[in-house]
């Protein structure tokens, strides 16, 4: 009789303890149909739009124009305005890389990453409009561009090929322009890095191009490659010829500026570049006195 009591006893127990063990486990579920039941509730009796039931005689059009006075301004709305700024050249579709003024002070080119050249009037550059002559360039983007002391002869620095090109601006007629490469002049590759500066010398003896490791290259005007210099610079950043043609700074990683010399004969023809001076300076930019 003893060992029924305590069979039963026993079996009491363990149920009271299933039984507590199932309600723990169900509290948590039970607590998310409340939860979502609640948020079902609020969202159902929550009014569709504020403004509507604070005042629900409004129009149609009062409703758009009170809706429209919390809209965020539009970016780009406001216009940059400057006492010295002429106007704004807009026509590229991307990044413009790189741009230059002719000698004789008529026409601005720029070049982008669209592929497009464009050549601008500075006599427009006060007027309202701006005309423009667009020449879309075929599977490459120009990244540096630079006229000719002519200024009727451009010259590109190719994204892709990494090589220099000749272009010609040929008037048609209602002074419109053509731009057309110049396919008798070609540019052999002789640069590792990727050419980051170019320039013609003012009296249209050679050119040059510097790329990013330590390449300075100088060019006749019919594309053959007259002394490739090593700047010893780490890096080049920038190169450019003075306006007497005589010179080439070059400047890069190591803190100082070289000046190089090109040498000509009396009869016009190359012959070599020499180290002429250096520069404990960071930039170089030569300067008319």
């Amino acid at each position: 009789m003893e060992f029924l009591f305590g069979w039963i006893f026993a079996s009491v127990v363990l149920f009271v303890i299933c039984f507590a063990f199932w309600l723990l486990s169900r509290a948590p579920y039970d607590q998310v149909l409340l939860s979502a039941s609640s948020s079902t509730s609020s969202a159902s009796e929550r009014p569709e739009h504020p403004r509507e039931t604070a005042n629900p005689d409004l129009t149609a059009s009062d409703k758009k124009k009170t809706h429209f006075k919390f809209r965020a301004p539009l970016k780009g709305s406001s216009s940059y305005t400057h006492p010295w700024l002429a106007g704004s050249l807009k026509g590229h579709l991307s990044r413009v890389l790189d741009f230059d003024l002719s000698p004789n002070g008529k026409h601005l080119m720029t070049c982008s990453e669209d592929r497009s050249l464009i050549l601008w009037n500075c006599s427009d550059f006060l007027e309202r409009e701006h005309k423009c002559f667009r020449l879309n360039l075929d599977l490459d983007h120009a990244l540096k561009v630079c006229f000719a002391p002519d200024s009727k002869s451009l010259l590109l620095c190719m994204a892709f090929d990494n090589t220099l090109t000749v272009y010609k601006l040929a008037k048609k007629e209602s002074h419109a322009f053509r731009i057309e490469q110049v396919e008798n002049v070609q540019f052999e590759k002789v640069h590792k890095a990727d050419i980051i500066a170019i320039g013609i010398s003012p009296d249209a003896k050679y050119i040059i191009s510097a790329s990013g490791d330590t390449s300075l290259a100088v060019w006749d005007l019919k594309g053959k490659i007259l002394k490739m210099v090593n700047t010893n610079h780490g890096n080049n950043y920038y190169a450019c010829i003075s306006p007497c043609s005589r010179f080439i700074g070059t400047s890069g990683f190591t803190p100082d500026v070289k000046v190089w010399q090109v040498l000509f004969s009396k009869n016009g023809e190359f012959q070599d570049v020499t180290r002429a001076f250096e520069l404990k300076v960071r930039c170089v930019v030569f300067c008319c006195m």
